[in-house]
C-alpha cells in the first residue's frame, strides 16, 4: 500500500540521516553492540528468550542499513572503524588512569 512504502522511505532517509553523522553513526553502532548482535544468545534457560529479542532489535537495524545498498554498506563501515578506534581510546584511556592512580 502507498502508506507502507512511505513509511519504508521515510525509515531509509532516518538511518542514511544517522549515518551521515559521526554522532549518528557511533549511536547505531552502540546499538549494535548493545543488542549483542554479533554475540551468541543460548544460555541454556529462558534468558536465551530475552536475548534473541535483543539480538532481533540489532539485526533489524542492520536490515535497515543493508536496505540502503552499495551506500548503506560502505556508511556502515565507515561507522564500524570509528567506533572501533572509539573502544580502543577508550581502553587506552581506561588503562591510563589505572596507571596513574596504582599506589605505590
Amino acid at each position: 500500500s502507498c502508506n507502507t512504502s512511505r513509511i519504508i522511505a521515510n525509515a531509509s532517509v532516518v538511518v542514511l540521516d544517522l549515518l551521515g553523522s559521526e554522532s549518528g553513526r557511533w549511536f547505531l553502532m552502540r546499538m549494535l553492540d548493545v543488542t549483542k548482535v554479533n554475540s551468541m544468545c543460548f544460555t541454556g534457560n529462558s534468558k536465551t528468550f530475552y536475548n534473541e529479542g535483543r539480538r532481533d532489535v540489532g539485526l533489524g537495524i542492520i536490515k535497515s542499513i543493508l536496505a540502503l545498498g552499495l551506500q548503506g554498506i560502505e556508511l556502515k563501515q565507515q561507522a564500524e572503524m570509528e567506533y572501533a578506534e572509539f573502544q580502543l581510546k577508550l581502553q587506552e584511556l581506561a588503562v591510563e588512569y589505572v596507571d596513574n592512580n596504582k599506589e605505590e
